[in-house]
């Protein structure tokens, strides 16, 4: 509208951070500081707008607004009526962008010269070969204009940036970009630390910019479930809408708790500390999962990387959060929330994954055509990044049974035979979603496909990013053939693997639920299965699924 140059808009996006980061907004007006810092930075930029025009762009906006939910933008165009210039509101609002533009100028001390990453970013790339690449040019370029709209651009150097969003587009492209690690990281050619890069990427992994589409409801088409008695949690019950919209993105590892020098100070309050085997699961009470800070959730992210799996009794309060803040504070915290493409999901949420099984039926669950119910897994391997820490919490749970059994794939690897598993770590294997899509076609719970089904290859054999264990990464459910065998090669290996993995006993722990538990597992390193061996009550539960890293193979 004021066909002003994008580096006005660059300008004005820095100075409204910084001057977010530096006061508190309680006495501002968001609208007025932004119009201001639009002022201010089309005068830094030698592309001065007028402020009649900036007025009535702000006004045409703020009306354009108010109106969309009885008129089309279109509509709305054909009937606006421009600001008279000389009546008092046009006076008002001028008054305001004036002030806002010496408060900007006041509260950051007249330090107006911002720069921006844009230069940094080009001769970077040019450093790295990568400017011929359009595409990675054009990715680069969109996630430093998504930067600068976090307080990135006050905490950090703009040459720090650019390098930020040349990591993130390394880490996001299919395949990633093959960027030098050895002898020293390619980001060091630049004098930027990896904690830097790594916070910049977070921020933007983190930010609203990213959340998933949620999609649009329908009065047609919406399966939900449906209960004759009252019930507490009947918000989070089931429902499938065949909406799409939903997609995917890199998430982060943390390793600040590897540096740690206290890595378990988290338990220090906890009442007991039981490992349920010498080497897999562990069960807490005492420690309040809603009460962590950021390092302690490092800490418990690292806990649940070396145990595998660990259940927190007595979490009610978690339990009971506002499920904006399970997800967004304390699940977004982990990584890139995903979104399943089959599953139901609460009507508000779609980010929850939900169980749910009672005496009417399941959603989940179907045990008529196979001898058990019982299928170890890893969530949604398929993904191009699938999760790493999982969390899991049941709203209702029967009185018995119904427990979730784990194997350690760590250990299912180490108990191979020397030479089987060097020759296993040469292979890959074809993870596919699309069986799952069409038995959700076919009416099978809930029966719909939200996103379409993805395939990606993975190794056969992982590697932790933070623990650096090796740990198989095969499962009976997407696991569908080994890349370059024959068929009844990839057969034999895989279907050797899924028996060792599902009959060993002394790598595998059950954890029974109890009334208030919260169970984190990794799901890099461990399969796990519902025990569908209850017939009455119900079993509703939630899982937050952060993804993690690609999945790699380190010698």
């Amino acid at each position: 509208m004021l066909n002003a140059p994008q580096v006005v808009m660059a300008t004005a996006q820095v100075l409204f951070q910084r001057f977010w980061f530096v006061t508190s907004m309680k006495h501002f007006g968001v609208r007025d500081i932004g119009l201001g810092a639009l002022f201010l930075a089309s005068k830094l930029e030698e592309s001065p707008l007028r402020i009649r025009d900036l007025i009535n762009s702000y006004a045409y906006l703020l009306a354009l607004v108010a109106s969309s939910s009885t008129s089309s933008p279109r509509d709305f165009k054909g009937s606006y009526i421009p600001m008279d210039y000389h009546a008092t509101e046009f006076y008002d609002r001028k008054d305001a962008l004036v002030i806002a533009e010496m408060q900007i100028l006041k509260r950051l001390a007249f330090q107006t010269q911002t720069g921006l990453p844009y230069g940094h970013l080009v001769n970077y790339l040019q450093v790295l070969e990568l400017a011929e690449d359009k595409d990675v040019v054009s990715r680069c370029w969109g996630y430093v204009n998504d930067l600068l709209q976090t307080p990135v651009p006050a905490l950090y150097p703009q040459s720090t940036i650019a390098v930020a969003a040349i990591y993130l587009t390394a880490r996001t492209s299919s395949p990633p970009l093959g960027l030098p690690l050895s002898p020293v990281p390619w980001w060091t050619l630049f004098d930027a630390s990896e904690d830097d890069v790594l916070k910049i990427s977070e921020a933007i992994a983190s930010s609203a910019i990213y959340r998933p589409i949620a999609p649009s409801k329908q009065a047609n088409g919406v399966k939900e479930v449906q209960l004759d008695e009252p019930y507490k949690y009947a918000r989070f019950l089931p429902t499938f809408d065949s909406s799409e919209g939903f997609s995917s993105l890199c998430s982060l590892v943390r390793h600040a708790a590897l540096k740690d020098p206290n890595p378990r100070s988290f338990l220090d309050t906890a009442t007991s500390v039981d490992d349920l085997t010498p080497d897999l699961g562990t069960e807490i009470k005492g420690v309040q999962l809603h009460l962590l800070d950021a390092r302690e959730r490092s800490q418990l992210a690292l806990l649940v990387a070396q145990r595998g799996v660990v259940a927190f009794r007595d979490q009610q309060e978690f339990i009971d959060k506002d499920p904006e803040w399970q997800l967004r504070d304390f699940g977004a915290f982990f990584g890139r929330l995903h979104v399943h493409p089959t599953s139901g999901q609460p009507r508000e949420f779609p980010e929850f994954h939900l169980v749910y099984r009672d005496g009417q039926g399941t959603l989940n669950y179907e045990t008529n055509e196979r001898l058990t119910s019982s299928v170890g897994h890893s969530d949604v391997s398929y993904e191009l990044q699938p999760p790493g820490l999982t969390a899991l919490f049941l709203y209702d749970s029967p009185p018995s049974g119904g427990d979730t059994g784990y194997a350690d794939l760590r250990a299912a690897y180490r108990h191979l035979s020397p030479s089987f598993r060097a020759y296993l770590e040469t292979l890959s294997v074809v993870h596919s979603g699309v069986q799952q899509a069409e038995l959700s076609r076919k009416g099978n719970r809930g029966g719909i496909v939200k996103r379409e089904p993805v395939e990606h290859v993975h190794p056969l054999v992982r590697t932790h990013p933070v623990t650096g264990d090796k740990a198989l990464f095969v499962n009976p459910q997407f696991s569908r053939r080994i890349v370059g065998l024959k068929v009844e090669e990839s057969d034999a290996i895989l279907n050797l693997l899924y028996a060792h993995i599902q009959s060993g006993a002394d790598f595998q722990v059950r954890v029974r639920w109890q009334p208030g538990s919260v169970v984190l597992w990794d799901n890099r390193i461990l399969a796990h299965t519902a025990i569908v061996d209850f017939k009455g009550g119900r079993r509703h539960g939630a899982r937050i699924t952060p993804q993690a890293e690609r999945p790699f193979f380190k010698p």
